[in-house]
């Protein structure tokens, strides 16, 4: 029975290291013109009604071939002002830190947009998305001082050409649930330690 407890320990532990571990979405795996919803496991991608998110194809410097940005549903490729304008919201499974990601083909210097970050499930700020004007060159969005990030909202872009996304990196968090399990089996597995000889004579 001990060594039952010490195997489910020992697994829940490894996945806990896992949880450790960076995650990449770069939308590579997609085809041009497919529709960003729940394709991924780590998060889930929405915008505003009457729009879709969808899949690009075209170098502007971030991983090859893909990246996201909006359109008005059922007609892709539009341009302005309903193409690559509309908000993104994406939720994460489970919190997640380390978060950071690319705006790709911004022609605007200065701020282009507005990112809210919300940590276990609050508002926690708004970030303006910095762009330098060079629409081949990615902008590096850095969220890496927010710890457990539930969502983020991308909006009030100001670039006139909008502007796409690529590569959202980021840690995720090892869920509650998981933590909780993990330490009441190790407490389990320790109560159900074997006297000592020692332990014995003393009693």
């Amino acid at each position: 029975m001990r060594c039952q407890s010490l195997v489910m320990v020992s697994l829940l532990a490894v996945s806990v290291s896992n949880s450790a571990h960076g995650v990449t979405i770069d939308f590579d795996s997609l085809e041009r013109w497919d529709v960003v919803t729940t394709q991924f496991p780590e998060a889930s991608f929405s915008t505003e009604d009457g729009f879709q998110i969808t899949v690009r194809t075209g170098d502007l410097g971030s991983s090859l071939p893909n990246f996201i940005c909006t359109d008005l549903a059922g007609a892709p490729d539009i341009g302005p002002p309903y193409g690559c304008s509309n908000e993104i919201i994406i939720s994460f499974s489970n919190g997640v830190s380390g978060l950071s990601f690319l705006a790709v083909g911004g022609d605007h210097v200065g701020v282009a947009a507005q990112v809210d970050v919300f940590s276990s499930g609050s508002y926690a700020d708004s970030i303006g998305i910095v762009t330098d004007g060079s629409p081949f060159i990615p902008d590096l969005v850095d969220l890496t001082a927010f710890e457990d990030v539930t969502s983020i909202r991308i909006h009030s872009y100001i670039d006139n050409g909008g502007l796409g996304f690529d590569d959202f990196t980021f840690v995720p968090e090892p869920s509650t649930s998981l933590l909780v399990c993990l330490g009441l089996l190790g407490i389990g597995a320790n109560a159900r330690r074997p006297t000592s000889n020692r332990d014995r004579k003393r009693i």
